[in-house]
């Protein structure tokens, strides 16, 4: 074993070690054994374990809300207390089992995607600054009586709608016996969302194309059968069997089911001279 394969080895003991701590620093805590040894916890962990204060308030602060939830405290000494607290409040009796798959089996990044999906907490506040030019523009493309918010959603809803799909109807890709995608299909599948996630109020970029029924079943890389993701929502999407998941399921079948849209014309807009 070579110096790079000892130093990788033990940076994965290491954090197994930093997990197990984590685990049983509660019962340490519940059962009053640090009393024996420090002032408090924090001067406990601190000293015997080099545990900030920070993460001791963290791991106290999350086992309050998994103390009856034996999966999740289990997975704390898989995944850690950072990725367990992110699904903390999302926990019941019932769901607990599935929580912690996700916690062991994804990346820290798709664990936030999650919870604040199955949250609802997607919408995101964006402040456009005008110059006095675009300001003139705006207030010539915004009909009467109308607000600015719903004035700029009809002006990009008629940008992206104004778009043509893909020209022809026919695409390579049923009953296929290689995993490659054609271009022509990965191109018409692009366009549906523009370049974006597919998923709904998700607005990153896609960065995977994703088999709705899996190719391994299908053999089918019709657009129909294809959808754009981001890298946590790809993650995501082969992760688990829950209520978000299936709104995952919901939200493809809904939008690879969608024709081509038509061309929004603005109601109300200035006549040109």
């Amino acid at each position: 074993m070579n110096l790079h394969q000892q130093f990788v080895k033990l940076g994965q003991d290491h954090k197994i070690i930093v997990y197990k701590i984590q685990a049983i620093l509660p019962r340490i805590y519940n059962e009053g054994i640090y009393k024996k040894y420090a002032d408090d916890i924090y001067e406990y962990a601190r000293k015997y374990a080099g545990v900030s204060s920070g993460v001791v308030d963290k791991i106290i602060h999350t086992y309050t809300k998994i103390a009856d939830k034996p999966a999740l405290q289990m997975a704390i000494k898989t995944a850690g207390i950072h990725k367990v607290a992110l699904v903390a409040n999302l926990a019941t009796k019932h769901n607990q089992e599935i929580l912690a798959k996700k916690v062991c089996t994804m990346s820290k990044a798709a664990v936030v995607q999650f919870a604040k999906d199955t949250r609802g907490n997607t919408n995101d506040t964006l402040k456009i600054e005008l110059d006095s030019e675009m300001q003139f523009l705006f207030n010539q493309l915004k009909p009467e009586n109308m607000s600015n918010k719903e004035a700029l959603r009809q002006i990009l809803l008629g940008l992206t709608q104004n778009t043509k799909p893909p020209q022809s109807k026919n695409f390579p890709g049923e009953k296929a016996k290689s995993r490659y995608i054609p271009a022509k299909n990965k191109q018409a599948t692009i366009h549906k969302t523009n370049g974006k996630c597919a998923f709904q109020n998700c607005h990153k970029p896609y960065s995977h194309i994703h088999h709705i029924k899996p190719f391994s079943e299908s053999k089918n890389h019709h657009p129909d059968n294809l959808m754009p993701l981001c890298k946590e929502h790809h993650e995501i999407m082969h992760n688990g069997d829950s209520k978000t998941d299936r709104m995952y399921q919901t939200y493809t079948q809904t939008i690879s089911s969608r024709p081509w849209p038509t061309p929004m014309v603005l109601t109300g807009m200035p006549s040109s001279s």
